[in-house]
This record gives structure tokens, sequence and C-alpha cells, in this order.
């Protein structure tokens, strides 16, 4: 490549034939030349001669590992371009050999590649224990890199490589959310790339490409259904008592998700409230206790536990990044037996943990409650934060009442509701 400015610079990849390796083979260099002198940059590559291609500067076919190796290659020489390109930037009139020098050896000889920068926030998600948002990064990224090799720059991420992984990953039969759920993670990923001036904006690939989504029809009960599912009779040595019952609690606490029901400890009741920290977005939720609810907590509660309904175990908790995965498969189980409870009691939907939160949500919308007070309830953002500053008490209250309101109109046939029953 050509750099032409005062005086010339030009980077090519050889095969350094003059050190010999103990298995006859030699080493593959990034040699950069500038004003009749060489820089020689290792790449702690070696392939014997008979596996090099001298006019494309690259690993043969009759080498095994030539794909590999020439991606690593291809890799290296990009990021070494771009360094010179970045000399060039600064010096517009000419560099020496000596600024040359300085710029390429004293910086990383490795830029970071998609996947390896990846795997590093993973990483670092994993330290600060945010487990569940490290699993669906890893989730994420695996899925991406089975469509194309992510141990790529960031610069070579575009519009057309971005389509082709869609199309793709549609022709495996992936839902448009699925898909959705990928590429905004890798977006998340890009957007940390360019904040850490590991890839310049300039090659942000999303200002194009725009992530599609599918309305997803809400799993909500209706009133019937969760009448029935309220005032059904279950003795307590029936084996889905106790699923029965957290159906409720999980009702009870605003559609409260499992893995923030399971992480619940007993610090988490606060004279009539539980008060705690949701798991996906860290926001704080207060929640008044309902006489029902108390009932529930008492007949859950587990004594000398770690957390208050006994969901996970010590052992659990201190599993670190194997967290997550033990608590989908609770909340697994937990689905199954109220798939059974939905069966046992002829609701018109199959009820799984997530039902819950649709229903309350559609419930308090039926019955005339306005979509900012649901919000409220649910922990979704809404108005600034001076704002809820200034209301969070009084929201408080009429939170609760609503919350009242609902189980009533669950409990008692009395009440003014807009909508199927």
């Amino acid at each position: 490549m050509d750099f032409s400015s005062k005086p010339m610079a030009t980077i090519q990849v050889i095969l350094d034939t003059r050190r010999i390796k103990k298995d006859k083979s030699f080493p593959v260099v990034i040699r950069v030349h500038h004003s009749q002198k060489y820089i020689s940059i290792k790449t702690n590559i070696q392939v014997h001669p008979k596996d090099w291609d001298p006019i494309a500067c690259k690993v043969s076919k009759s080498n095994p590992n030539h794909q590999k190796l020439n991606h690593r290659i291809k890799e290296l020489d990009l990021g070494y371009e771009n360094r010179l390109l970045e000399l060039q930037r600064r010096y517009p009139d000419g560099f020496s050999y000596e600024e040359l020098k300085s710029h390429m050896l004293s910086e990383p000889q490795v830029r970071h590649s998609i996947k390896t920068f990846w795997e590093q926030e993973i990483a670092k998600l994993e330290k600060v224990k945010r487990f569940g948002n490290a699993r669906t990064h890893r989730i994420s990224l695996t899925a991406l890199d089975k469509i194309t090799d992510l141990n790529i720059p960031f610069e070579r991420m575009n519009y057309t490589l971005l389509r082709s992984m869609e199309e793709n990953m549609q022709e495996r039969g992936l839902k448009t959310n699925s898909i959705g759920v990928y590429m905004r993670n890798l977006r998340v990923i890009f957007n940390l790339a360019i904040k850490k001036d590991v890839v310049n904006h300039a090659h942000y690939p999303f200002c194009k490409y725009k992530i599609r989504s599918e309305k997803v029809v809400p799993h909500s009960m209706s009133l019937i259904d969760l009448r029935k599912y309220f005032n059904y009779q279950l003795n307590e040595d029936h084996p889905l008592y106790k699923a029965w019952l957290m159906g409720k609690l999980s009702f009870l606490l605003c559609g409260i998700n499992f893995i923030d029901l399971a992480l619940l400890t007993p610090d988490s009741i606060r004279q009539d409230r539980i008060v705690y920290k949701r798991s996906k977005t860290k926001k704080l939720y207060s929640i008044f206790i309902l006489e029902e609810t108390r009932q529930i907590l008492e007949e859950l509660r587990k004594a000398n536990h770690p957390t208050l309904l006994g969901i996970l175990s010590k052992t659990d908790l201190e599993s670190g990044p194997k967290l997550p995965y033990i608590v989908r498969e609770k909340n697994k189980q937990f689905n199954m037996k109220l798939a059974k409870l939905s069966h046992l009691m002829g609701l018109d939907v199959v009820v799984r943990s997530y039902t819950f939160r649709y229903s309350i949500a559609n419930l308090c919308r039926r019955l005339g409650y306005d979509i900012s007070m649901i919000s409220e309830l649910l922990g979704h953002n809404h108005g600034s934060p001076i704002t809820v500053g200034y209301l969070e008490a009084f929201d408080k209250d009429r939170l609760d009442a609503m919350v009242k309101s609902i189980l009533d109109a669950i409990l008692n046939n009395s009440v003014n509701y807009k909508g199927r029953t």
C-alpha cells in the first residue's frame, strides 16, 4: 500500500527466510518500508516455504490450516495499514523513520476483533455479577458467530454483512424478534467499542441498518380466568399447591419476574412492603403487602434460608455465571406446573410465569386506570426524573389503592370492568 507523503511508506507481508526455525519453517512478518529502511513486526506465525505463496503473500492451500492462518495475517495486516493511515493523518506533510517506528511499535500490535472485544465485555459483566446480562450477550455472540466469523475487525462489519447475517438467520427459521435481540446486543457492543476508541464512528453500520421487530400478542388471562385461578381450591398436600401459591404471589407482587421472585431475601420485607431491585433494569421496586400477600408469604417462607421462598439455595447463589442457567431451569419447572394447573382449572390460556405480568397490566387497563400508572406499577420509565421525584409518595398511595382494587375485582364480582370478562 502506498501512503504517499514525504517520504513514502509501504507495508507488505513476507516470509522472512533469514530466520529459520528448528522445524525448518520461517516466520511470517509484516514489513514496513520507509526512507530506504524498514521495520519488521512479528506475527508469531511460522510457515514452511512450500506452504507460502510469495506472489499473493499468503499461506497456500497445501497447509491444512491455511484459512485460519490467512485470516489472522489479514487481520494483523489491516491493523497496521490503519495505523499507517492514522500516522499520515497526524503528519500530512510527511513523517520521519523514527516517528514511524515509534508509532508502529509503541501501540499494541493486535487490534480488537468484534469477538475478542465482546468476550472481554462479557467477562466484565460476570466480574460485577451481572450474570443475566452476561448470559444474554453470550447467547447472542454464539448465535451470530455461527452465522459469520466475528473474529474480524470492527471496520469489516458493514450494512451488507449485517443484511446477509439477518437473511441467513431467517433462512434457518429464526423469528424476527429473536434476530432483533441478537442484533441489538451487537449494536450495544459496537457503541461500547466506539466509546472506548476501538473503532471510529465512521465505521458504525447501524446508521443504515434498521433492526426489525414484530408485535407480540400479550399472553394475558381474562378476569374470569384470574377468578378461577385465585378461587380454585387445592389441598395443602397437592403436588401443585406451592406452584399455585407462587402464581398468586407473582400476580400480587405486580407481575414480578421469576428471577426477581427467586432472589427475594428475608431483608426484602420492610414493614408492610416488599422492596427489591429488578435484575434486568436495576430499578428499585416497593410493593405494598396486602393481607392475601402476607398469608401466602407466611406459607411459602423458608426459615433459616438465604432466599425468602427457598427457590435458590446458598450453593445456587454462589454459582457465579451458572446462576442464570439455574434460574432458567427452575423457571422451566415452574412453568410446567403452571401448565398443569391451567389444564386442571380449565383456563382459556396456558399460564406461564410471565403471564401474570401481562395479566395485571391488561386488567388495570380494562379497569380504567391510566397507562402512566400502569407503567409505574410495572417499573417502566415515564416522565422526567424530577417529576417522578415530586410524585413518588403520591404515586405510592395511588398504586397501593390500585393493587387493592385489582384484587377486589378478582375476589369479588361487583366491579365495573371494560372488556371481556
